[in-house]
């Protein structure tokens, strides 16, 4: 404790009167300043000793944090588990749907592995590995070789031949549930059809089960391990115990899912394929299964359980609904593929022949002759005419005498060389005109007056430029030009006009001398005529009457085709009595 007084002056210099004496200011506040750093070195050991308490109450609270946390946390798995089982069996047990089934499988087979990581020995290993903060490859490799241990092969083989039997036994109750309520020719019937078809799903599901084997153990289990050492390590430099349980659930998620990714894209991709390939021996095989199932006895061929087991059935073509009544279809009608009380009829039909047109009854009399117009008509020519082309009703439907024309044919005559000057080209455009192409540039399969007539470079950097018209062609009046010999001059005898032979054949030219000596004259309506009422007539086989199906309507197709009539018809299924 300092007792400060006074400041004076002592020998000139400011000083301070401290316990009766003088000291300088400087070395007053040297004292002072000793002071301070002596109460700092008191608070600073005081401190040090109080955070030293500190941290020690934090250890301890710590541990009972992490103890209490931990009994929560254990407490809380397992609710999650025996929650998770208790829903799991009841999801199982609803069996809603063939992914639902395909996800509890595999889940609980991965599962399964992943609790042999969790044994003691194994735990125990992947404990040491973390908290030695080895590097996730060491991890993947450690874990990798305890799974292969048991061995690849002899986990490939033993996958497959359990995939193989569970999907032919799935397959086999399937054709029984399926022809079980049938009884003699029927359930042979049912049996060929079905066993056909079981054939056709179960190698298709067996190839996919075999492929996804593979895929698994080669790809999806490394992929697994990888991604869990990953996760595990890193968690593990927080707390190693989390590591060591993420590794499982890591693993289970990442297995799961890919197995999922990959069957779903294999059956989506592949099984149209599988399905177009199989039907082209879908035949052998159905005839292969019919000569298996014609040698079961008839005996055997029975349904056992009384009415409420094998049903009341209907007669053949007939569909049963949820009240156990039979519906049929009318005539002309077939159950639609996707609701069978539904009808339709086939969207193209055939016409019904119902035989020539002049031998019904309402045909045209003898010498007269049909006509379509107006529905069909009966019509005749004057005595001596003959019916031409002209429509019925004009003023040339008859024609008598002769109309002859006698052709004379003629060469050519060969002027010159076409007269295009040097570097251009002849085109037939306008007459036949002469071009050119800019220097560098080709001539191009587009027209001449194009802008794209000519081109030069590549055919990746191809560029477009116009042709140069020059004059036209040197060929004289009164000549043509042909292309023969690179493009000449020829020209046609007087009175004569060009063929479409060759240039230098003798059939270039013709010349005409007609001699005519036609008549014409109308032709004379005589009554309505043609086919039955409700039918119409045709020209086919020198005319012939045709109907359309009822609800029906003719087409453009020839009347001979399956196309000839369409017509679209849905209605209700008839009720055809209660099964029997």
């Amino acid at each position: 404790r300092y007792d400060l007084h006074c400041v004076k002056l002592y020998r000139g210099k400011e000083a301070v009167f401290i316990n009766g004496k003088y000291k300088p200011v400087l070395s007053a506040g040297h004292v002072a300043i000793g002071g301070l750093k002596k109460a700092f070195r008191k608070l600073k050991s005081f401190v040090e000793r109080e955070v030293r308490k500190f941290d020690g109450t934090i250890r301890k609270l710590r541990g009972q944090i992490t103890n209490l946390t931990k009994v929560r946390f254990d407490k809380r798995i397992k609710d999650l588990k025996r929650k998770a089982t208790i829903e799991a069996k009841k999801f199982y047990k609803s069996r809603a749907g063939k992914i639902s089934k395909k996800i509890l499988m595999l889940a609980k087979k991965k599962i399964q592995k992943a609790k042999n990581f969790m044994k003691p020995k194994m735990k125990a290993k992947l404990l040491k590995l973390l908290k030695s903060g080895k590097s996730k490859s060491q991890i993947k490799r450690l874990m990798y070789t305890e799974k292969s241990a048991a061995g690849l092969t002899k986990a490939f083989a033993k996958a497959a031949a359990f995939a193989a039997l569970r999907i032919i036994a799935f397959e086999a109750l399937k054709v029984t549930y399926n022809c079980w309520k049938y009884t003699g020719e029927p359930k042979r019937t049912c049996l060929r059809n079905e066993l056909t078809t079981s054939t056709r799903d179960a190698s298709f599901k067996i190839l996919a089960k075999f492929v996804a084997i593979v895929l698994d153990l080669t790809v999806i289990e490394p992929m697994s391990h990888s991604a869990s050492a990953s996760v595990a390590t890193t968690l593990a430099a927080a707390t190693a115990g989390i590591g060591a349980v993420s590794y499982p659930i890591v693993y289970v998620t990442c297995s799961v899912t890919g197995n999922l990714l990959i069957w779903d894209l294999f059956t989506r991709v592949m099984r149209p394929h599988y399905n177009r390939l199989f039907s082209m021996i879908a035949a052998d095989v159905r005839q292969f299964v019919g000569s298996l199932v014609r040698h079961i006895p008839a005996s055997v061929l029975k349904c056992v359980g009384g009415p409420k087991v094998c049903g009341k059935l209907c007669p053949h073509g007939n569909y049963k609904d949820k009240r156990n009544v039979c519906w049929a279809c009318p005539a002309g009608f077939a159950h639609d593929k996707r609701n069978k009380l539904r009808c339709s009829k086939k969207a193209w039909m055939k016409a019904r022949y119902h035989g020539s047109g002049k031998l019904l009854p309402t045909s045209c009399p003898r010498g007269t002759f049909f006509d379509p117009i107006r529905g069909g008509t009966c019509w005749s020519c004057p005595r001596g005419m003959k019916r031409t082309v002209y429509p019925v009703t004009s003023t040339k439907a008859c024609t008598s005498g002769s109309n002859t024309v006698q052709l004379q044919h003629l060469r050519a005559t060969y002027h010159k060389k076409s007269g295009c000057p040097r570097g251009t080209f002849f085109d037939l455009i306008r007459g036949g005109t002469c071009w050119s192409c800019p220097r560098g540039t080709k001539r191009t399969v587009f027209s001449v007056a194009s802008a794209k007539a000519c081109v030069s470079g590549s055919i990746f950097k191809a560029r477009y430029r116009r042709a140069t018209h020059h004059k036209k062609s040197g060929c004289a009046r009164g000549t043509f030009f042909d292309l023969i010999r690179g493009g000449t001059c020829w020209s046609c005898p007087a009175g004569s006009k060009r063929t479409a032979a060759a240039v230098t054949s003798t059939k270039a030219c013709v010349r005409s001398m007609r001699r005519n000596t036609l008549r014409y004259a109308r032709a004379s309506f005589r009554k309505k005529g043609g086919c039955a009422r409700g039918t119409f007539f045709d020209p086919i086989r020198g005319g012939t009457c045709w109907s359309c199906p009822r609800g029906a309507k003719r087409t453009i197709f020839p009347v001979h085709q399956s196309k000839a009539c369409e017509g679209m018809v849905r209605q209700n299924a008839r009720r055809n009595g209660v099964a029997r």
